[in-house]
C-alpha cells in the first residue's frame, strides 16, 4: 500500500474534531469569566448579591449532596479526570501507533479538550466559590482601625518579653489540660482522633459563637457540612502540602 493510501486512510479514520461544540462550551465559558471579572471589582455588591445569596443556595445545595456520602467527592472527581485523561491519552497513542488516526487529528483534538476543560474549571470555581475573593476584607466590612506600624508604635522589648511569657504559659497550660484529659502526653503517645461527629458539632458552634460575637451576617453561621476523612492525606504529606480547602466535598 502506497503512502498515499495510508495517509488517506487515516484521515478518513480521524475522530471529528467538533469545532462547533467546543466553540460554544468556550464561549460561555469566557462569557462567565467576563461577567464574573467585572463583578469582582465591585465588592460592595459581591457582599451583598453573590456572598450573602447566591453563593449560600450553592452552599447548602451543594453541601447536603456531598454530605450523603462519607467519603470526598472532590477526590473521586479528580481522580475521575485525571483518569480519563490518561485514559483518552494513551488510547489516541494506540490508534496513531496501528495507523487508525494521524498526529495532527490527535494534538488538534486534545489541544481543544484540555483548553474547554481548563476553562470551564475555572468558571465554575469562581461562580461556584471563588468570587468570595473580591469581598471586601474583613477590617474593612468590620469598620476595624489598621494596625499603626510607625515607629511610636513599635513594641518596646518589655511588650514583647511578656508576649512570649504568656505564649509559653498558654503553651504549657494546653499541655497540662491535655495530659489530664487523655491520661498520657501527646508527645510519645497521640490520642486517637475525635470523633467526626463530635467534632462537626463543636465546629459548627464556634461559627455560631464568633457569628454573634463579631455580629456577622446570619449566612457565617450557617452548618458547613460535616468533616471527612482525605485518603490522599498520606500523599499531600510526602508532597509537603499541608492541606488544602475544597467547598462541598
Amino acid at each position: 500500500m502506497s503512502t498515499v493510501d495510508t495517509n488517506t486512510r487515516k484521515k478518513d479514520q480521524d475522530r471529528p474534531l467538533q469545532l462547533k461544540g467546543y466553540a460554544l462550551a468556550n464561549a460561555v465559558a469566557l462569557a462567565s469569566l467576563l461577567v464574573l471579572w467585572a463583578l469582582s471589582h465591585a465588592p460592595v455588591l459581591v457582599e451583598r448579591l453573590y456572598t450573602e445569596h447566591v453563593f449560600q443556595f450553592l452552599n447548602r445545595f451543594l453541601a447536603a449532596i456531598s454530605g450523603v456520602f462519607p467519603f470526598s467527592l472532590f477526590e473521586v472527581l479528580l481522580l475521575a479526570v485525571v483518569g480519563s485523561g490518561l485514559w483518552c491519552a494513551a488510547r489516541g497513542v494506540h490508534h496513531v501507533l496501528h495507523g487508525r488516526r494521524s498526529v495532527g487529528n490527535l494534538l488538534v483534538r486534545g489541544v481543544l479538550q484540555l483548553v474547554t476543560a481548563v476553562l470551564v474549571l475555572v468558571a465554575y470555581f469562581y461562580a461556584a466559590w471563588g468570587l468570595n475573593y473580591a469581598r471586601t476584607n474583613l477590617v474593612a466590612r468590620m469598620d476595624w482601625q489598621d494596625f499603626d506600624a510607625s515607629e511610636d508604635s513599635v513594641a518596646s522589648d518589655g511588650d514583647i518579653e511578656e508576649l512570649e511569657r504568656l505564649c509559653v504559659e498558654l503553651v504549657q497550660a494546653t499541655n497540662e489540660a491535655y495530659a489530664e484529659a487523655m491520661g498520657t502526653e501527646d508527645l510519645s503517645e497521640p490520642s486517637r482522633p475525635a470523633d467526626l461527629a463530635a467534632m462537626d458539632k463543636a465546629i459548627d458552634r464556634a461559627y455560631e459563637r464568633i457569628a454573634t460575637q463579631l455580629d456577622l451576617h446570619p449566612s457565617f453561621a450557617v452548618s458547613r457540612g460535616r468533616a471527612k476523612p482525605v485518603t490522599a492525606s498520606i500523599l499531600m504529606c510526602h508532597l509537603n502540602i499541608s492541606g488544602f480547602y475544597n467547598p462541598w466535598t
